[in-house]
């Protein structure tokens, strides 16, 4: 859109400068021709009286006629430029000519005339003579092409520097437009997939309650039966439930609706907190989680950073092959936290990288719909990452494993942890409800 924009701007630009250009280079031209043919006209107005006052009737219908010294062409042949005569009585007969190869036709009256590319001026003389001036206009229209030549090289010249300007100039003023207007755009774009997918999303626990209700309502049913379709219903209502919570986080997340609150808190205890809800998830698979959590204090969320390190820990253990292991690293070097949890899973593509912290964005959607998840576990761990001030990077290869990094601006020294870890123990509880997709 940028590149359209800008071209669009400079076409008209181009247009608007081409055509500036081709008026003033034709109104000059115009103007130059028009003052040469005016001073031609004056030359052969002075030619054409001296040539009348140098003509005398002689008697008998004769003239005499002494030529002005610029009718008299040196060698006996008259220059391209020069001025050329011609003299006829009143009943149209020739009295004198200049020696040119060219006819002269008698004029019809007296006065000027463009004739063959020559300028001509027709005037009475004594005894009802007419006497004829003209002068060939090559000098003229060749000062006129060479104009037009500069003119248009001059003018394609600046056409080229203006455009080369223009393109730069416009490219600049266009800058913060073209970036608002892409702004706008992927909101855009990212407001109707994201309706899009929560309308998906919804309407699969929905289905499953409408099918298990008219299956529980076709007939009559024995205890167990019903029982079963109950706890259906209680999954669907269950996984709706979890989807509405995370959309109404991220919604408020977008309106600056979630004030965090900023307190100490020790990392590694979180860490421990999370790790404690997904070990159960971890043994049924014998999946090994391994830990290397140094001391970290940050300013932070206490809620949400378990909820950060919860939902990372869960996909770590729910993507990874049974058998398979979790290492969970957290070390500080004095400025920043950085915390890694690394799986030994079914890894991501390449090509799904760069949006996997895109909202419902799921590589994987067959194995997402086992697991339960939505796709948005990894889109609120990067919320409240950057609301902490920090960032969330992924990498992974296929079959490998995928390793996701976190990093936070450090806090300070540490403080009593023993208080820390009772407070963070007695929040898991909640917490565990939030964690899971």
């Amino acid at each position: 859109m940028r590149s359209s924009l800008r071209a669009r701007l400079l076409a008209w630009y181009s247009l608007i400068l081409a055509t500036v250009i081709v008026t003033f280079a034709t109104a000059v031209g115009y103007m130059l021709w028009r003052s040469m043919t005016a001073e031609i006209d004056a030359g052969l107005q002075a030619s054409a009286v001296s040539l009348a006052d140098a003509l005398r009737p002689a008697g008998n219908g004769e003239f005499d006629l002494d030529l002005p010294l610029e009718y008299q062409p040196a060698d006996g042949v008259a220059g391209p430029a020069a001025t050329y005569y011609a003299v006829w009585t009143a009943d149209g007969e020739v009295v004198d000519r200049s020696p040119v190869a060219f006819d002269i036709p008698f004029p019809v009256s007296a006065g000027v005339r463009t004739r063959e590319g020559r300028r001509e001026l027709t005037r009475s003389a004594a005894a009802g003579a007419l006497v004829l001036v003209g002068r060939d206009m090559v000098q003229a229209r060749a000062a006129v092409y060479t104009f037009a030549v500069t003119a248009a090289l001059g003018g394609a010249a600046a056409l080229l520097l203006s455009l080369a300007g223009g393109w730069f100039l416009v490219g600049r003023a266009l800058a913060p437009l073209n970036e608002a207007m892409a702004r706008l755009h992927r909101a855009l774009d990212s407001q109707q997939r994201f309706t899009a997918d929560a309308s998906h999303e919804l309407r699969t626990p929905l289905a499953t309650l409408a099918a298990e209700t008219e299956w529980a309502l076709a007939r009559s049913r024995s205890g167990d039966e019903y029982r079963e379709s109950l706890l259906t219903c209680r999954r669907a209502a269950e996984r709706m439930g979890r989807l509405v919570a995370r959309l109404l986080t991220l919604a408020r997340a977008d309106h600056d609706a979630m004030p965090l609150e900023r307190a100490p808190a020790q990392l590694e205890c979180i860490v421990e907190d999370a790790l404690a809800l997904v070990r159960p998830l971890a043994e049924r698979r014998a999946i090994t989680i391994d830990t290397r959590l140094a001391p970290a204090t940050i300013a932070g969320d206490r809620e949400r950073l378990t909820e950060l390190v919860s939902n990372l820990c869960v996909n770590a253990v729910e993507y990874n092959r049974d058998g398979g292991r979790v290492s969970v690293d957290l070390a500080s070097d004095g400025t920043g936290v950085c915390l890694r949890v690394r799986d030994t899973g079914v890894g991501i593509a390449a090509s799904d990288l760069p949006r996997i912290f895109d909202r419902f964005y799921r590589p994987g959607r067959a194995r997402d719909r086992e697991t339960g998840g939505t796709g948005l576990g990894l889109a609120i761990a990067r919320w409240i990452a950057e609301a902490h001030g920090g960032s969330i990077t992924c990498s992974s290869t296929p079959g490998i494993g995928t390793e996701l990094v976190v990093r936070l601006p450090d806090a300070g020294p540490p403080y009593n942890s023993d208080s820390n870890r009772a407070t963070s123990s007695s929040r898991s509880t909640d917490t565990a409800r939030t964690v899971s997709g």
